[in-house]
Order: structure tokens, then sequence, then C-alpha cells
């Protein structure tokens, strides 16, 4: 599994589609995130764009917070 540090600390990366969203989230997206999930093709098959848009469904379901 991929690691990323912050502040010493080492956290796993995770799929989008197995991060179990909370209220007490604080979730901030890069503009390409955005992009899939804002100007996605209705026809297009793109594995991303399903992803980050169930992950979006997800994060306002949970009522994370969005910055």
């Amino acid at each position: 599994m991929k690691k990323w540090a912050l502040n010493e600390a080492t956290l796993p990366i995770k799929p989008v589609k197995d991060f179990p969203f909370a209220r007490t989230d604080k979730v901030f997206f890069d503009a390409n995130v955005w992009i899939y999930i804002y100007f996605s093709s209705e026809s297009s098959q793109d594995s991303a764009e399903a992803a980050y848009s169930a992950a979006w469904q997800d994060i306002l379901t949970a009522q994370s917070n969005v910055y």
C-alpha cells in the first residue's frame, strides 16, 4: 500500500471508492476532481468519473465539510 507523510505521520492512501466519509471529515479536492464531477460526459464510461461522482454522493450524504 502506498503511504503519504504529513508532519512525520505516515498515512495510508486509500482508493476514493473505499473511503468511509463521515460528518467530521474535511475534504479538499484538486481541480481535476471537480472537472470529473461536473464536466463529465454522460456517455463516458471513465472509471475515474464514476469513482469521483460516487464519492461526491457519499460526501453529500455524510455531510462532510468541503473546502
